[in-house]
């Protein structure tokens, strides 16, 4: 999977515009970018132990690069979004909502691409799934 090339502070910022706290454009503070860095580091070391182990290394200040996959972000953002709403008094709209489900559906994907790669499996004759039985 390609990284992304995003710092950490333009997820934040994307996160904080999907729940209207600041607008599209709009630099966040340095307090809301400190409070966004420990709220990422919190819901991606929370994901690591639920099995979305995607390659997050801790980021340690806004302008640090995110070490995911760009297939990743759409989940990031959006449930960053939900993570931080309560400290800004704000609500996730049930869009923010139904993206950040779809991004961790393709998180969960991505988990399982990695594991499946690191078992070498054979395909099934159909393709459509592995053997998994052991000859």
């Amino acid at each position: 999977m390609t990284p992304t090339a995003q710092p950490a502070s333009q997820v934040i910022a994307d996160a904080l515009v999907k729940i209207t706290v600041i607008r599209a454009g709009q630099t966040p503070s340095a307090s809301f970018l400190d409070q966004g860095v420990r709220a990422l580091n919190q819901m991606m070391a929370a994901w690591e132990v639920d099995g979305r182990a995607i390659g997050y290394i801790p980021v340690g200040v806004a302008t640090d690069i995110l070490t995911v996959p760009d297939a990743a972000i759409l989940g990031i953002v959006n449930n960053l979004a939900i993570h931080l709403a309560p400290s800004f008094s704000a609500t996730a709209s049930p869009e923010v909502i139904a993206l950040a489900q779809m991004g961790l559906q393709i998180i969960d994907k991505i988990t399982a691409e990695e594991v499946l790669a690191c078992l070498d499996l054979q395909p099934t004759a159909d393709r459509r799934g592995y053997n998994i039985e052991i000859d």
